[in-house]
């Protein structure tokens, strides 16, 4: 029999599990994805210290650090991008006689102090996101990681503040080990999980739990997409286009997005033409939830989806013409956020509203009774 110290201790550590799990997700939802990762890491440690590392609801907290962990890796790979756009601009407006060293072994070593000034001006120009990114490497370093005050009064209530800092044996990886590896490792933890979560439910309960690894293959396909490996990134998000077409309804947001992130990495794959076809695919059904909310009595919610809904259909339109090499303008008065990436093959991954459930709430049936995971990860 346990002893009433032990019952104290483990409700104590499910308490903060919670309270860390939920602030986690204000933060990964409001865009602070370093702080969202280190809350989420811990809420994951004592999740799987209470109930093992295969429970179910270990499911929720595997996904939304999964996902925290691949915007930071987004963010990194942001900010490379814009440090290697500044070089290549720099470098072309100098003058110089010599051509441009394709391989960075091939350059004279009287010139490579030019280059490094090259890239220190670069990266200079993007302070405030590399300054962001400088920051990532305390993630996984107890002593150097600072939280924010109620992060840290959180952290204080913990009935073990080892539990806490180490979340688990998979969590303490070596210092090399990048955001997008370990990202790939909890989303494939959290798809496990809903797997065996889904295979022991019936009803309402499964569908919950296959919208979960759902969300879990879309999210690793992203990571494989980060990570430049295309052909896994399209076999994920694939499976999840398919399995989601058979959950939701025709017309879903989710599905939508789904295809969007299929076309961006088609096009990565040289296959512009698919990708093209895809994102007329995510149109055709964005307009048709439109046509369906034009049927029913609007209120507020539902006028402020359907604006949502024309700036998205108008932004999966620019991506096409993009596609086709046509010379496109932003939306006016809003700010693309699905413009091209510095990559000239790699485009964004989702478009800005797609997955904006803040102002205009879904209308899926499914997604409705969805629970546990409110982030980005949510379906």
């Amino acid at each position: 029999m346990s002893s009433p110290s032990k019952i104290a201790s483990s409700e104590e550590m499910s308490s903060t599990a919670s309270e860390l799990l939920m602030s986690g997700r204000r933060h990964l939802n409001s865009g602070n994805f370093q702080q969202a990762a280190s809350l989420l890491s811990q809420a994951c440690g004592l999740y799987s210290k209470l109930h093992g590392e295969t429970d179910p609801v270990c499911g929720g907290a595997y996904l939304d650090y999964g996902i925290a962990l691949l915007e930071l890796a987004k963010l990194e790979n942001e900010v490379l991008s814009y440090s290697l756009e500044g070089l290549e601009l720099q470098a072309s407006s100098s003058p110089s006689q010599d051509e441009m060293v394709e391989s960075p072994e091939k350059v004279p070593e009287d010139e490579k102090p030019d280059v490094v000034k090259i890239v220190g001006e670069a990266i200079e120009e993007n302070f405030v996101k590399f300054e962001k990114i400088a920051k990532l490497h305390c993630l996984y370093d107890g002593e150097e990681s600072s939280e924010d005050e109620e992060e840290d009064e959180v952290a204080e209530q913990s009935p073990s503040k080892a539990a806490v800092s180490s979340p688990s044996k998979e969590m303490e990886t070596a210092e090399d080990v990048s955001n997008l590896e370990v990202a790939w490792e909890m989303l494939e933890m959290a798809r496990i999980v809903f797997i065996k979560q889904a295979a022991a439910s019936q009803g309402a309960e499964k569908v919950v739990a296959e919208s979960k690894v759902c969300s879990a293959l879309l999210a690793l396909g992203e990571v494989s997409h980060e990570g430049g490996e295309f052909k896994q990134a399209e076999e994920d998000v694939s499976s999840c286009l398919a399995k989601r077409k058979e959950l939701l309804p025709a017309d879903s947001r989710s599905i939508a997005e789904t295809l969007f992130v299929l076309a961006m990495i088609q096009a990565a794959l040289g296959k512009d033409s698919e990708a093209e076809a895809s994102l007329v695919k995510a149109i055709a059904v964005l307009k048709d939830r439109a046509g369906n909310i034009g049927k029913m009595e609007v209120s507020g919610f539902m006028a402020q989806e359907l604006e949502d809904l024309d700036i998205i259909v108008a932004e999966i339109e620019e991506k096409i013409a993009q596609l086709k090499g046509e010379v496109v303008t932003e939306v006016e008065g809003q700010e693309s956020k699905m413009s091209s990436s510095p990559s000239k093959r790699k485009m964004s991954s989702s478009p800005s509203k797609l997955q904006d459930s803040s102002k205009a709430p879904r209308l899926d049936l499914q997604a409705a009774v969805v629970g546990g995971s409110s982030g980005p990860g949510a379906l």
